[in-house]
């Protein structure tokens, strides 16, 4: 085929475009939450776990045997966090104690985090206003109507919404009143760390489970790894790895099959299972998990989805927030306003 044929022209225009408009969105990405944090870069340590964690606490400055095994072996205040301790001693090396280049680490792995989820958002987007248009297999359609806007049945339109999309998703994540305490208190290294990976860690399984292959399968467990060993919230992936199955790649998830969706979750299992036992007994070692005797099952259930339901309120309405938010006590778990949230987080989960 001729390289100078208008088909090839328009795709390399179009491929050109995409590129453009990509570091476009990612430089505002950057710029936006740069210049949103920016003050906590004069920032000191702070009195909450700052002091214990890293100002008193010796064993991390280093990267011999003996503080490479404490890191990995140590869950100091309760998280199981060797990756974060590792950033920890880069800092170190870097900047002795001074808090500015633990607060600039913090803020550029914030900055890497919602330039992974912008990728991410933007595959899922793409995929999603591909299958939804039951034009996507079709030729490119003309233009139309008097304002000579492209319909979404060209593939250049949906990439340049996809993309809008994705741009607002990731805005949203690195500017949100939410991400404050992650950003600006260097113990909340575990949380910018780990989002990152869990974020790649997630694009990686999309693009597993519209096209299976080793390569993308080893990317999610080599990301969930990291992720995990910055902070063992990513133990959720399995459980959210179903709901995707259940949800949005339920058509790729009824090709593949039942084995072949429960032994693909298996490694993903075997992987998560020791974190979730760590983080057990590291909560527990520093009393920060409430026992059996405390809260119970029901209790338990009916706090997760309280809890599930105060994040997407405060999402969608930030208003305030405050550095710590006590639990009710017991004999308020089955009031209306535990009981309205959790059954509201029931609804649609199973929804």
């Amino acid at each position: 085929m001729d390289p100078y044929s208008p088909v090839i022209a328009m795709g390399s225009t179009d491929a050109g475009s995409r590129r453009r408009s990509t570091i476009a969105h990612l430089a505002l990405i950057v710029v936006a939450a740069w210049l949103t944090f920016a003050p906590a870069l004069d920032a000191e340590f702070l009195d909450w776990d700052d002091g214990d964690l890293l100002v008193k606490n010796l064993a991390y400055r280093g990267f011999s045997f003996e503080h490479l095994r404490w890191m990995f072996t140590t869950t100091l205040l309760g998280p199981y966090q060797p990756l974060s301790w590792l950033s920890y001693a880069l800092d170190h090396a870097l900047g002795g104690m001074d808090a500015r280049v633990y607060h600039r680490t913090n803020l550029l792995l914030h900055c890497a985090g919602a330039v992974a989820l912008y990728f991410l958002a933007r595959r899922v987007l793409a995929d999603l206003l591909d299958r939804s248009d039951p034009g996507s297999s079709a030729p490119p359609a003309p233009s139309s109507g008097p304002t000579g806007v492209r319909a979404l049945t060209t593939p250049a339109a949906r990439s340049e919404l996809a993309g809008f999309g994705a741009l607002a998703v990731a805005l949203l994540f690195a500017l949100h009143p939410l991400r404050v305490e992650s950003v600006v208190w260097c113990t909340e290294r575990r949380d910018v760390l780990a989002a990152p990976f869990f974020f790649l860690a997630l694009l990686a399984w999309w693009r597993y489970a519209t096209r299976p292959n080793a390569r993308d399968y080893a990317l999610v467990l080599a990301m969930l790894a990291l992720s995990l060993l910055a902070k063992a919230s990513a133990i959720v992936m399995p459980a959210l790895l179903v709901v995707l199955d259940l949800g949005p790649l339920r058509e790729a998830a009824h090709a593949r099959g039942l084995r072949r969706l429960v032994l693909e979750k298996l490694p993903v299992l075997a992987l998560v299972i020791p974190f979730m036992w760590i983080a057990m007994v590291g909560q527990a070692r520093d009393a920060a998990m409430a026992t059996a005797e405390q809260h119970g099952l029901v209790t338990r259930g009916l706090l997760a989805g309280y809890s599930a339901a105060w994040y997407v309120a405060h999402t969608l309405w930030p208003a305030g927030l405050h550095a710590l938010h006590r639990l009710p006590l017991p004999d308020a778990f089955f009031e209306p306003r535990i009981l309205l949230p959790a059954a509201a987080a029931l609804a649609v989960t199973l929804a």
